[in-house]
């Protein structure tokens, strides 16, 4: 999003649509973004790997052991006996929804002529939903999760991103359920880019 608003203030957009077909661009945005998050993610699941060998030789999980025995037995039983079909799903689910809000991003970001106004709207939305996930996610005896509005918000694309994992992981949500929500999320998603794609290049030009 933010290398469209780039190309549009320097004027190279134009330049670029004229030699490429509109969809080819959307799509490179699109599988550029998505692939540097990927790297990201795999960088980061290696460095954790090393972090934890290291700890493993030279400590032997010492603190980890010494945690895991101050913490809630009860809580550390709930969390290791989640189903892994449901770590899975919760996987698939937020991969779903991340590209759907990437898509949506992408079309949000049409609407701003420079990088200042869109970090205005895109910082507040990342932090507003890092707050909603990783509340629930730490408070995870919330009453909130139980309640059939979480349920309704749990089936809905972007919410389902926030709601069906926590779900999954600390509440009696079933596979049947993840399974649904990441259906309706593919098809919510596939839809956003059919019917959004033909009018890309006149939005991006505007």
């Amino acid at each position: 999003s933010n290398e469209v608003i780039y190309e549009k203030a320097t004027n190279s957009l134009s330049l670029m649509i004229s030699s490429i077909d509109a969809s080819e661009h959307f799509w490179a945005k699109l599988i550029i973004g998505y692939s540097s998050l990927l790297i990201q993610f795999l960088l980061m699941c290696c460095y954790v790997l090393v972090w934890l060998v290291v700890r493993s030789v030279l400590l032997g999980f010492a603190g980890l052991k010494t945690w895991l025995l101050d913490y809630s037995a009860d809580h550390v039983m709930e969390l290791s006996s989640i189903p892994l079909i449901n770590i899975v799903l919760c996987i698939l689910i937020i991969m779903i929804g991340i590209v759907t809000i990437q898509v949506i991003l992408l079309i949000i970001a049409n609407s701003f002529k420079n990088s200042d106004d869109y970090n205005n709207f895109q910082s507040p939305f990342y932090l507003a939903m890092m707050f909603i996930y990783y509340y629930f996610l730490v408070n995870g005896n919330n009453d909130f999760l139980l309640t059939d509005v979480a349920k309704i918000l749990s089936f809905l694309p972007i919410s389902s991103i926030l709601f069906m994992p926590c779900r999954l992981c600390l509440t009696d949500a079933g596979v049947i359920e993840g399974l649904i929500a990441s259906l309706i999320a593919i098809v919510v998603l596939l839809l956003v880019i059919k019917n959004y794609l033909p009018y890309y290049k006149k939005r991006i030009l505007r």
